[in-house]
């Protein structure tokens, strides 16, 4: 027969306090984000809008990415080879 003792052991209660403790610690945490959150919602963030952006026509972007493509800052997207395999012959 299995006999359970009535109260907790020591290490049962160390655990306990440190359980209780996390407790403490996430509810103080997430008041301090919802704070600052509530914070940040009254400031109105950093918002970007397409009238912000600079208006560039197409051929001074088509320039620009073609001095990217050769100073190496980025790579020409390439075509793919449809390889389209075997074909049936028709005769």
């Amino acid at each position: 027969m299995l006999v359970i003792p009535p109260g907790l052991s020591e290490e049962e209660e160390a655990l306990q306090k440190k359980f209780n403790k996390l407790k403490k610690k996430k509810k103080a945490l997430l008041a301090l984000k919802k704070q600052s959150s509530s914070n940040t919602a009254s400031q109105g963030g950093v918002k970007r809008s397409l009238s912000e952006q600079p208006v560039v026509d197409t051929a001074t972007a088509t320039e620009q990415a073609k001095q990217l493509v050769k100073s190496g800052a980025i790579s020409a997207i390439k075509a793919e080879t449809k390889n389209s395999g075997f074909k049936r012959s028709r005769t």
